[in-house]
């Protein structure tokens, strides 16, 4: 039978036999003496004394309520023996014959970091268990605040996780061992200023003195304002990281997709689906020369790369709070970028000089037929075929002859020495008008007629080794009047503003029979159109004109001489007639 005692420790009140008391007394006046010279040896003390009373009221229960000497032992294996500890300055010594508690190094518990807080502590808690960087918590429920759950639900963690007050918790929340040694090493960083913050708050709860609310108000008030200034810090702070993302996404982006477009070539730039291959190789149908293509290229590529890295390294530097490029660094950067720019702009300039003039070349020929109606179509060639593929939205391709381009327009117009003809414009451009009428030569356009089935390319051709100077094909139909077209539904792609005496868009041209009269193209087959009237004789349409306006006059009433010129204007201008009938008016007039 041993005889038991009780004691007060950390606040907490144990049954304790009498050799367990000797030795825990023994222990903590040997930790008490050797932290008395230390600077805040209290605290340290203190600070122990509520982690031993944790780690008894582990090993109590109902059945169990006396701390026995085999616990104050356990006790001090975890804690670590004063011996151990002899020298502040150095590491404690790795303790392998101490029986380990399962609350050792390694276990985090989660709890309130009000040291490094902005609200209440439980981001910067949540990084400390997770052994992050608070910023990236804070973030996530800045992201979360726009689903309209985040705000609840930090309060929740608010009010349900604990607030890390003492030194043992502040350890247990980082996962490192609750020792002598971390606990001094923790207090000592806490006296050097690392945990001034929350211990001040700590001690404003403990230390209320309520003879002077006039202060405490002050305290109360100071802390309010704290508070919106670190939560205006926070929203800064944060709008700076989201600039930072901004910043290195946008910079890895256009990385990336200049790395995949060079190496595979399928990412697609514009609308049409073309890619970085195919950008090239206009570029080299638009340059002088290879060499002239090597400087842009080289041009671009050293002006595309400074602001690139620039942009990812700005980021980086807003999120992981880098220091600026060195002196060096920027200026090597900024040449790099200058270069590139007298490259691209010398390159451009020629490149201009290549369309600085223009010309054309014209070509004719007649249209032979049996039929007084001709059919237009759409050549189905494979290039018609690879264009339907694209939907008709690219207007350059590259083939196995060469480049086409889809800039071909042709009109129909009435002729006038009554022969069916078909006139070809080229129009390019080039350093010189010489050089630009044999760009205008050099593409190839093709049309095939089989009798009346006249069958146009919606493309021209440009040679492997030509270059493209803006060359357009301008085709014009010249039908003699009484000549009738029918243009098929395929030609919507290839017809320019046809004028036409039923007002039509080109759109809707197609699919109809177009009839060229003395006014112009009439269709024959539209919905609403009316059957042309029979012609009538020259003459007899002008002596019934004459007859018609004889009777007008006939019944106009007797006036006087000097009304006359009124009237006889009034009677002119609501006549339609042709000016030999006008004529024979006069004369008849003038009689009476």
């Amino acid at each position: 039978m041993n005889k038991t005692l009780n004691i007060n420790l950390g606040g907490f009140i144990f049954h304790i036999d009498e050799d367990a008391y000797l030795k825990l007394e023994r222990y903590l006046s040997t930790l008490k003496r050797q932290f008395a010279a230390t600077e805040g040896g209290s605290e340290i003390i203190k600070d122990i004394e509520i982690r031993i009373a944790e780690l008894f009221k582990e090993r109590t229960s109902e059945a169990k309520e006396v701390i026995s000497k085999s616990d104050v032992d356990e006790v001090i294996g975890v804690m670590g023996k004063p011996e151990d500890y002899l020298d502040g300055e150095e590491e404690p010594a790795q303790q392998t014959n101490h029986t380990q508690s399962p609350r050792g190094k390694g276990y985090r518990r989660v709890y309130r970091d009000t040291d490094d807080k902005i609200f209440g502590g439980v981001a910067s808690g949540l990084a400390a268990y997770f052994n992050i960087d608070p910023i990236w918590i804070r973030i996530l429920f800045v992201v979360l605040a726009f689903s309209g759950f985040s705000i609840l639900f930090y309060v929740i963690l608010w009010v349900v996780i604990p607030k890390a007050i003492t030194t043992a918790e502040k350890l247990q929340m980082r996962g490192e061992s609750v020792n002598v040694s971390n606990i001094e090493k923790s207090v000592r960083e806490e006296l050097g200023g690392l945990g001034e913050n929350v211990k001040n708050f700590t001690r404003k709860a403990t230390d209320y003195d309520y003879s002077k609310p006039a202060n405490q108000a002050g305290n109360f008030l100071k802390e309010i304002i704290d508070f919106i200034i670190n939560a205006i810090k926070l929203i800064f702070s944060f709008a700076f990281k989201l600039i930072g993302f901004a910043f290195l996404a946008l910079g890895f982006i256009a990385l990336f997709a200049i790395v995949i477009g060079l190496f595979s070539g399928g990412f697609h730039i514009i609308d049409g689906g073309y890619n970085f291959y195919d950008l090239y190789e206009f570029l080299e149908l638009v340059t002088a020369s290879q060499s002239h293509l090597n400087l842009l290229t080289i041009g671009v590529f050293m002006l595309t790369l400074a602001p690139l890295v620039l942009i990812i390294y700005l980021g980086v530097r807003i999120i992981f709070k880098l220091d600026p490029l060195g002196g060096q660094a920027r200026k090597g950067l900024t040449g790099v970028a200058i270069v590139g720019f007298v490259l691209v702009l010398v390159s451009s300039i020629r490149i201009g000089l290549e369309f600085d003039d223009r010309s054309y070349y014209v070509a004719s020929e007649r249209v032979s037929s049996k039929s007084d109606t001709l059919y237009l179509n759409v050549r189905k060639s494979e290039v018609y075929n690879l264009y339907k593929e694209e939907g008709f939205n690219t207007d350059w391709m590259q083939t196995l002859d060469g480049n086409v381009f889809k800039n071909v327009e042709l009109n129909i117009e009435k002729s006038e020495d009554g022969v069916a003809r078909i006139k070809k414009v080229i129009y390019a451009k080039g350093n010189k008008r010489r050089t630009a009428r044999e760009n205008a030569q050099k593409a190839q356009y093709v049309y095939e007629q089989n009798d009346s089935l006249l069958n146009f390319d919606i493309h021209y051709l440009i040679g492997e080794n030509d270059k493209y100077r803006g060359q357009e094909i301008k085709l014009t139909l010249y039908l003699p009047e009484g000549t009738s077209v029918f243009l098929s539904e395929d030609m919507v792609d290839l017809i320019y503003d046809i004028d036409n005496i039923n007002g039509y868009w080109d759109f809707d041209m197609v699919n109809h029979t177009w009839k060229m009269t003395k006014r112009g193209l009439k269709c024959t087959d539209c919905p609403g159109s009316e059957e042309e009237e029979e012609e009538i004789p020259e003459e007899l349409e002008s002596a019934t004109e004459e007859t018609e306006v004889i009777q007008e006059t006939e019944e106009v009433p007797e006036i006087e001489e000097e009304e006359a010129p009124l009237e006889l204007a009034t009677l002119i201008s609501k006549s339609k007639q042709t000016p030999f009938i006008l004529g024979n008016l006069k004369d008849k007039l003038a009689k009476v």
